[in-house]
């Protein structure tokens, strides 16, 4: 079964991507109008634009040894990527390595490493590029925690313990929603950053603040759902889903790719046992759906194109 649909608990086949899992998947993409789109590669990542197509290789291990890689952020202008992977052997750590939390700068095509974990699972970048909020582990998953990396100074702040998945930035930087695999069911929260405290929303999964900040866009817990509601958890509706059909289950993954005005998603939808997913567009006032691409790599950012840039 897809690494994204085992059991939430087993750890790092639930949300991290290995050299292997990439290695098998088909390198194809497609772009959008006046935008730069982020997959998940082969080697890394991959941004798109309608007249250019640009390589973001993941860093290897100097000391040769693999291990877990994080889910990326993106930033809204398309200047910054985030991740997490190993830099160095550490057989005192889970996997045998030391991973730390990445930034790489779309400008001097570099990445800067800050922070020393057992393993880091996925990051986030702020609206207003100045941060990234990411989940790690320091040892195991009894030590997994909801951290915030400041770029400005490179000081990392450990906001709260807590097993959750994945995480999304509110356009003011305020509130943070999480992504927590509850045994019975997992549930959409949101963390305010200013205390740490954290209330449960709605069931779900990998949830995705919108630019505007009126929806979330969430995975029903069924994962056959694609489902808005505001933060608060009100006017919670289906946006789109789909049935098991007789070639096998039919499913999503992965957060939600908002456009930069709000007003369409970008999704996986995976097929079989989730080793072939298609990218769908979906209108958010009608609920219209669009196959942009059959058997591709996965959709995991969408920016505006930088002023100037051709």
């Amino acid at each position: 079964m897809c690494m994204w649909k085992r059991n939430r608990f087993v750890l790092p086949a639930l949300i991290s991507l290995t050299w292997t899992m990439l290695a098998a998947r088909h390198v194809k993409t497609f772009s959008m109008p006046d935008s730069l789109l982020l997959f998940g590669g082969s080697s890394g990542y991959c941004i798109t634009s309608p007249t250019a197509s640009d390589q973001v290789p993941v860093p290897r291990n100097p000391d040769g040894k693999t291990g877990p890689v994080a889910l990326p952020g993106f930033s809204p202008k398309g200047t910054l990527v985030s991740s997490g992977f190993p830099v160095a052997n550490d057989s005192d750590r889970r996997w045998g390595i030391r991973a730390s939390v990445g930034v790489y700068t779309m400008r001097e095509k570099l990445w800067r490493t800050y922070g020393k974990f057992s393993q880091v699972l996925t990051t986030a970048l702020s609206y207003d590029g100045s941060r990234v909020a990411f989940m790690a582990e320091d040892a195991g998953p009894e030590t997994r925690s909801l951290q915030i990396l400041d770029l400005g100074t490179g000081q990392i702040n450990k906001l709260k313990e807590i097993v959750a998945v994945s995480v999304s930035w509110s356009p003011d930087g305020k509130r943070l929603a999480l992504d927590v695999p509850y045994a019975t069911s997992p549930k959409v929260a949101i963390c305010e950053i200013a205390t740490g405290n954290v209330h449960e929303v709605k069931e779900g999964h990998f949830p995705a603040w919108s630019p505007s900040g009126e929806w979330i866009a969430f995975i029903g817990a069924s994962e056959q759902e694609i489902r808005l509601m505001h933060p608060d958890g009100t006017d919670d509706r289906v946006l789109i889903s789909v049935k098991n059909h007789l070639l096998g289950y039919r499913s999503f993954g992965l957060q939600p790719v908002w456009s930069p005005d709000s007003g369409r998603l970008l999704v996986n939808e995976y097929k079989g046992e989730g080793d072939v997913q298609d990218v769908l567009l979906v209108d958010v006032k009608s609920g219209k759906a669009e196959t942009k691409s059959h058997n591709t790599d996965p959709i995991m950012g969408w920016a505006s194109k930088p002023e100037g840039e051709k």
